[in-house]
């Protein structure tokens, strides 16, 4: 066995045995096994939420899995959830599209008579009696396979931040670089020196993937139910963060492509420029020419 403190890992002090209990190598493949699951579906076709059709909609196909469902909805929603597009009522409509979707192929009854007819009675209900579509979301990120891949999505989001601000950093780029690892720091710096991490941005992925295998340990959710996290604030939470790196991300995405695009249009500018300096200097020379022959 593994030796922790000289405790065999799986035997730990009693403040901390009711996380520890039975914490060894061998329950370790329940977690992993956890993590991979429901991240392993196929991404399918592209979103298409104004399609008629409810799986084009998704962006899944006909026979997909439960957990390939709920990764296409969850997929459609980082595209289009309120929360990601603020004031923006295409987007929002356009949630509710896909959220209408999967209400129906949910369903077991209602989805086999969808694959059997093509025919489905959309809710076209607005205004007060519009369907809630936000307690249809609440329910769905409760979802213990859901809460594995909105935490994998932070992590890959993370990641990629950690991998943006090394570039920035190596560029000369300062201030912007740690304007990415302040909106981080708490997490970077839990999982080493920062200097490290911007040295080696993949160590990011590779702790924050561990660190899911632990956090969703079975254990570890027992007791995590328990303080009553698990099965209220953590999913909301871990939205939430999501929702704020992948804004912040954009963002800097649009702003670094706005940069692209400024650069791009002062050397046009630049080159343009020097084309006319060179056609006035050619014509120029030829006056010259053509005032030196009259002279002669």
């Amino acid at each position: 066995a593994l030796q922790r403190r000289g405790r065999p890992l799986g035997q730990c002090s009693a403040s901390w045995r009711p996380l520890c209990k039975d914490w060894a190598p061998a329950a370790w493949p329940q977690a992993s096994e956890a993590v991979r699951a429901f991240a392993s579906s196929s991404e399918g076709p592209e979103l298409d939420p104004d399609s008629e059709d409810p799986y084009h909609r998704l962006g899944t196909h006909r026979g997909c899995t439960d957990p390939e469902l709920k990764r296409a909805y969850l997929r459609a929603a980082k595209a289009y959830h309120p929360d990601m597009n603020p004031g923006d009522e295409t987007a929002k409509l356009r949630f509710q599209r896909v959220s209408q979707a999967y209400e129906l192929l949910k369903d077991p009854q209602k989805r086999a008579q969808f694959d059997s007819s093509g025919q489905w009675a959309e809710d076209r209900r607005a205004g007060e009696d519009a369907p809630d579509w936000d307690a249809t979301w609440r329910d769905f990120v409760k979802d213990r396979g859901v809460i594995l891949e909105v935490v994998q999505l932070y992590v890959e989001t993370v990641r990629e931040e950690a991998v943006l601000a090394a570039e920035l950093l190596w560029q000369g780029r300062w201030t912007e670089a740690f304007s990415v690892v302040r909106e981080h720091r708490g997490l970077l710096m839990a999982i080493g020196a920062l200097l490290v991490v911007l040295r080696f941005p993949a160590v990011v992925g590779i702790t924050m993937r561990m660190a899911v295998a632990v956090l969703f340990h079975p254990n570890t959710m027992r007791v995590l139910r328990q303080m009553g996290v698990a099965d209220g604030r953590f999913p909301l939470w871990a939205w939430s963060r999501l929702v704020a790196t992948a804004q912040g991300q954009r963002s800097r995405l649009q702003r670094r492509a706005g940069e692209r695009g400024s650069a791009a249009a002062a050397a046009q500018r630049a080159q343009e420029e020097a084309e006319a300096r060179r056609r006035l200097e050619e014509e120029r020379e030829g006056q010259r020419a053509r005032s030196s022959g009259a002279r002669r």
